[in-house]
């Protein structure tokens, strides 16, 4: 099975979505049948689907839990050392910053079981992590 985490926008997953139909496409060719799984944000599988309908009968959806403004304003100043203290309005706590990626990462293990590849992009390099725990080759 092939796993797939694309993390950000539309523009950030397509590109791995179509590493995935691609790989599928060649393995029916030459052995059969092969299972995907693609595992990015409900919002984002949603604009892929609207524009190709064809993909979720070959690839099966695994959600990655959407992720407020907020959520995502608070993560990107965790990255760059800034304290949530320092940011005005900011709606979200340490605690809820630490428990949404704690469940994202829950996420991208769950999509990952059973996966002989994870294909991940710069946004999800959990990927390789997990791939390496999965003893899975990785594709970043």
């Amino acid at each position: 099975m092939i796993a797939c985490l694309a993390l950000g926008s539309r523009g950030d997953a397509e590109p791995l979505l179509a590493v995935i139909e691609d790989s599928l496409a060649s393995h029916r060719a030459s052995r059969g049948a092969m299972q995907a799984v693609f595992a990015c944000r409900p919002s984002v599988w949603h604009t892929i689907v609207q524009a190709n309908p064809c993909v979720q009968n070959e690839i099966r959806f695994s959600p990655i839990r959407d992720c407020s403004i907020q959520m995502a304003i608070a993560l990107q100043a965790r990255r760059k050392g800034i304290r949530f203290a320092d940011i005005k309005d900011l709606a979200v706590s340490e605690a809820e910053a630490d428990a949404f990626v704690v469940g994202e990462r829950e996420d991208m293990v769950h999509a990952c079981a059973g996966a002989s590849v994870v294909i991940c992009n710069l946004f999800s390099l959990e990927g390789v992590h997990i791939a390496e725990k999965l003893a899975a080759r990785c594709v970043v």
